[in-house]
């Protein structure tokens, strides 16, 4: 869903729960599975992916795929303390929304 490139390079996956506890491994399964096809398209290497998702806890299952897979995951807590820090306007995000992308679906 995101690709940062610069001084690090990152993927994040994003995704939505109404759950709070969430029990899904299938975010890790799938931005793991992403890497090689995101580095083959840019030609960079992608040292650091993320699942953020808006549950408020993570289940045993969902940490340890994570620890596997090597990926960072981040919370409703963490994406609270994130917008505190760091002011994101509406404009921000539909410019976002429209610029260009790296794969097409």
């Amino acid at each position: 869903d995101v690709v940062i490139m610069g001084k690090k390079n990152v993927l994040i996956q994003c995704k939505h729960t109404a759950n709070c506890n969430y029990g899904s491994t299938e975010p890790m399964v799938q931005i793991h599975g992403a890497k090689p096809a995101y580095e083959e398209k840019t030609g960079k290497s992608f040292s650091t992916l993320i699942v953020a998702i808006n549950a408020m806890k993570f289940s045993k299952k969902v940490r340890v795929a994570a620890n596997t897979y090597n990926v960072e995951l981040v919370g409703q807590r963490d994406l609270d303390n994130l917008l505190k820090q760091h002011h994101v306007t509406r404009k921000q995000i539909q410019r976002r929304l429209l610029s260009a992308r790296l794969f097409e679906n």
